[in-house]
């Protein structure tokens, strides 16, 4: 390798036999091979014998492109060698003085197996002078999802099965992913996705977080509360993983020690506050890079066939030969290359330890980032609530007699609750056309929904089927979170329902139902967790629902 390189993404695992299916050797390498004559269409001599049997190639038209293939170590009887390796370098497309490097070993194991590790890794030319060209985050070549998803082999990384998709938990299951976790031939990671609480809904896309970390992980999900007492029952508190976290499983989890530390998680609110663009990235970034911490020996490189040969060849001179003296010769060069092989293992995992390092460093860095966002966002969202507080001590100063209208008593809640609550245009524009006309009952609710309901959706953060019941029992008020299922159906009803504010679109579909002197008033609103705050949508009369609009029609 390059003494100059970035590793931009590693994998490691076995390719085993799917039952029935017979295979071979070849399997393995026509599916690199399709994979680099997908790149060059034009190259036609890619698919000779070759690609197979080791050779030297550079592409006719574009001369950075250039790949070497070494084949080695043939058994008595075997015309399948046990290591093959391919070095396939070409010009990057976005940054011209940038080089890739992919470099591929598969090892044929006993049983019929096969290894296959790839390293992609990529390098400035020695002479380019300019800024440093941002890293891209790590993704898998196509080879990969080719043998992941291959209709001929398994594959397996220790125990654990790799897939391109999320397995999702089911009731019963518990046990079975807890006895995973601390499997002590798992060998790569386990992803697991936790919903928010008592809601199905998860804040980073299972599919999506698959798909990035193809190869060197197994992405697992539940939705189900069912799933989550299981797991709560066989995790202790340190292992846990659940409103909306996700925690990254490394392999031998070790329970019943101070091993949760080792095990990486992201908890809702950093999520919600870093997006989960962000989350991917990191991720991504730190598992592709470290695959080889994992998997077992295996030909790497094109450099690791050209020392079996070399270390196969010495052996074969040695036990031929007969003259002492040249056999000694013999003898020192194989002791010469096992120690050359030794420093070079040594450096390599050197350079493993030294990008562990810097990629470590890096998280404690974006960390230190994050949390002096944080801080910021800390100290000005302080800021607001400090003028919002001025504000409403200004607007209780300034209040002369008690509003003697609905009109009234929404400008004033609106001042006096501004850090809770904000009303939109429609919600104005509803309010003067209303024939409600109850002064002190909208007062009320209104001051109930900037208290009450408030802490209910950001303070305690309960489902919604909670905080119906808790604002109905704490305040004698009907709470609606949805509509009938043909009102849902029809898009005309639910544009009624939906408003745009300071450049955001929210639903408003929620709404309290308040009645008085044979006339009702509809309070609609939206949760803007963003900026912790309940937006007023609608204020006034009944939106138009399916069946009210069929009484109309009759």
């Amino acid at each position: 390798m390059p003494s100059i390189a970035q590793t931009h993404y590693r994998c490691g695992f076995d390719l085993k036999p799917k039952e029935g299916v017979a295979v071979s050797w070849g399997d393995v390498i026509r599916a690199v091979r399709d994979w680099i004559s997908k790149l060059y269409p034009e190259a036609v001599d890619i698919g000779r014998k070759w690609f197979f049997t080791g050779a030297d190639w550079k592409h006719p038209n574009i001369k950075s492109t250039h790949i070497h293939v070494r084949a080695g170590i043939y058994k008595s009887g075997e015309s399948d060698p046990v290591y093959w390796a391919l070095r396939f370098e070409h010009q990057c497309k976005e940054v011209s003085h940038r080089r890739w490097i992919t470099d591929i070993g598969v090892t044929r194991l006993d049983g019929g197996s096969y290894r296959f590790l790839l390293h992609l890794y990529h390098r400035l030319s020695s002479s380019y002078i300019g800024p440093e060209p941002s890293h891209p985050v790590p993704t898998a070549p196509g080879v990969v999802s080719s043998l992941i998803r291959s209709r001929k082999f398994t594959p397996i990384a220790g125990c654990l099965e790799l897939t391109d998709k999320p397995v999702i938990l089911s009731i019963g299951e518990g046990k079975r992913f807890y006895d995973l976790l601390r499997a002590e031939n798992r060998l790569a990671p386990i992803i697991l996705l936790s919903p928010v609480n008592d809601t199905e809904q998860l804040l980073v896309d299972p599919m999506e977080l698959a798909r990035r970390l193809i190869g060197n992980a197994v992405v697992y999900l539940y939705t189900m509360a069912e799933v989550r007492d299981e797991l709560d029952y066989f995790l202790e508190d340190e292992f846990r993983c659940w409103n909306g976290m996700v925690r990254i499983y490394q392999p031998k989890v070790n329970f019943g020690t101070s091993d949760s530390r080792r095990h990486r998680f992201f908890l809702r609110e950093h999520i919600i506050a870093t997006g989960e663009n962000a989350v991917y990235d990191q991720i991504a970034t730190a598992l592709n890079r470290r695959s080889r911490k994992w998997i077992g020996y295996g030909c790497e490189s094109i450099e690791d066939v050209d020392s079996e040969v070399r270390r196969n060849r010495l052996a074969r001179l040695l036990d031929a030969k007969e003259d002492s003296q040249t056999k000694e010769i013999l003898g020192l060069y194989e002791e010469e290359n096992k120690q050359l092989t030794t420093e070079r293992d040594g450096l390599r995992n050197r350079i493993d330890d030294l990008e562990l390092f810097i990629e470590e460093y890096d998280e404690k860095l974006e960390g230190a980032q994050f949390r002096e966002r944080q801080a910021r966002t800390g100290a000005t969202e302080a800021r607001e609530r400090a003028r919002d507080a001025e504000a409403s001590l200004a607007a209780i100063r300034d209040i002369p007699n008690l509003p003697s209208s609905i009109n009234e008593v929404v400008e004033l809640i609106g001042r006096l609750l501004a850090d809770r609550m904000v009303f939109t245009r429609e919600a104005n524009k509803s309010v003067r056309v209303t024939r409600f006309s109850d002064v002190n009952v909208c007062w009320t609710c209104l001051w109930r929904m900037g208290t009450t309901l408030y802490d209910l959706h950001f303070r305690e953060e309960l489902n919604t089927g909670e905080i119906v019941r808790r604002f109905k029992e704490q305040t004698g008020t009907d709470l609606v979170m949805t509509e009938g299922k043909q009102t849902k159906s029809d898009t005309r009803l639910m544009s009624l329902r939906r408003v745009s504010h300071e450049g955001k679109e929210y639903d408003i579909t929620p709404h309290v139902k308040l009645y008085s002197r044979n006339l009702d008033l509809r309070i609609h609103y939206a949760v803007d967790r963003e900026r912790q705050r309940l937006v007023i949508g609608h204020c006034g009369d009944h939106l138009e629902t399916y069946g009210t609009r069929k009484r109309k029609e009759g």
